[in-house]
């Protein structure tokens, strides 16, 4: 899904908006007695990626052939409102941005800087989106925040920032807009997308490319239409699953979220159970053999599992310094190879043994937030990941 909308958008942006722009023009020239846009648009006979061709202007929603036509590309200003589709997709699941934020972006700040991403002298620019951050401010006014972004998303809105630039300058739109620009289908009328406008955008570019559908109950398939809520939530759980608990603080950082305890509720209230110990399986045993990764308690795990392997020491060496021990036993025919705890610890079925002691509720394994002060007093979210293992004689 975010593939094809992102090769939808590196494909059609410049062809799409070039040619929007020349209905508008030919708009603004003809004759007063002409009927509208629907009229007096004029192909320019371009053939675009994927043979997509534009031969009207918009079309008729209730014709039997609305698919066909949207996937061939016959309408002008479906393909545009399936290019803008494809851009909210791409910057709600990469940067996780919400619906509103997105709606609200300032066509002439939300690119930090405002410089062409695609000149070879910024190929080492960081660019940012500067956005208003929902759940953060006073009253009406929105705390101002600026987060990374990839350079395909910035070279995406610097492009709509010169459409939008143009439209301006034609008198389409007023000096302050956003950068989401809608046109009717009916008159080719521009303004500021509301958020039912970014759901319609996302929903056009779900049916043109051909997005999975389910088969319900009653045996009618729907197609799955998503949400940028859905999709911020997918781009949290994906780092926060695949990051070690240094990395939290900058997650929380990204999503704008200011309090740890309720970035966790939010990643984990989803998850199911299972997910979830096996998340913290896949930490407890990287915890292990990484003495980056801090577990408080993590000596009680050690014990209990040398408990239920009856061993009585473990000593933790490095790969080169086991084998050459192992090769000097086993020559001098002092040992029989066999695993160690320490080889245990290392491989493969370490994870396994700790999911199940998850599962079991032998060990139970949380976060605990705090708040510490600094130096100049300013409060500070902190916590640390404690492990607590339950002796079955109590």
């Amino acid at each position: 899904m975010l593939r094809n909308s992102l090769e939808f958008m590196i494909e059609h942006t410049d062809n799409i908006l070039t040619e929007l722009l020349r209905a508008f023009e030919q708009h603004a020239q003809a004759n007063a007695s002409d009927s509208g846009i629907l009229r007096n648009y004029r192909p320019s006979g371009i053939v675009l990626a994927g043979g997509l061709s534009p031969t009207q202007w918009s079309i008729y929603r209730d014709s039997s052939l609305f698919y066909r036509d949207l996937r061939s590309g016959k309408g002008l200003s479906e393909l545009y409102h399936i290019l803008m589709g494809s851009a909210a997709l791409a910057i709600c699941t990469l940067t996780a941005r919400r619906r509103t934020e997105v709606c609200k972006l300032d066509s002439s700040t939300c690119l930090q800087p405002p410089s062409d991403p695609s000149y070879p002298e910024n190929k080492d620019v960081q660019y940012s989106l500067r956005f208003g951050d929902e759940k953060t401010g006073a009253g009406d006014e929105t705390e101002e925040l600026e987060r990374p972004i990839p350079r395909i998303i910035a070279q995406f809105i610097y492009k709509i920032k010169q459409f939008n630039a143009r439209l301006l300058a034609m008198d389409l739109i007023p000096k302050e807009h956003v950068l989401f620009q809608t046109v009717s289908r009916v008159d080719g009328r521009v303004s500021d997308v509301s958020s039912n406008g970014l759901y319609d955008f996302l929903d056009l570019a779900f049916d043109f490319l051909f997005e999975p559908m389910l088969e319900g109950k009653d045996g009618v398939l729907r197609r799955y239409y998503i949400r940028p809520h859905q999709l911020r939530r997918f781009f949290a759980m994906v780092f926060f699953n695949s990051s070690g608990d240094d990395k939290i603080h900058a997650i929380a950082w990204m999503l704008g979220h200011t309090n740890l305890t309720s970035f966790w509720r939010y990643v984990t209230e989803v998850v199911g159970g299972g997910r979830l110990n096996e998340a913290k399986a896949h930490t407890l045993t990287h915890a292990l053999t990484d003495e980056s990764i801090a577990v408080k308690n993590l000596s009680d795990l050690i014990a209990q599992l040398k408990k239920d392997y009856a061993t009585k020491q473990i000593h933790i060496k490095t790969g080169a310094e086991l084998n050459d021990d192992l090769d000097y036993l086993s020559s001098e025919g002092l040992i029989e190879l066999e695993p160690t705890f320490d080889e245990y610890l290392r491989g493969e079925n370490v994870e396994h043994d700790v999911l199940t002691y998850l599962r079991q509720g032998t060990v139970e394994f949380e976060p605990d937030f705090f708040d510490v002060k600094d130096k100049n007093g300013v409060v500070l979210h902190r916590f640390s990941l404690v492990l607590k293992v339950h002796d079955e004689e109590e």
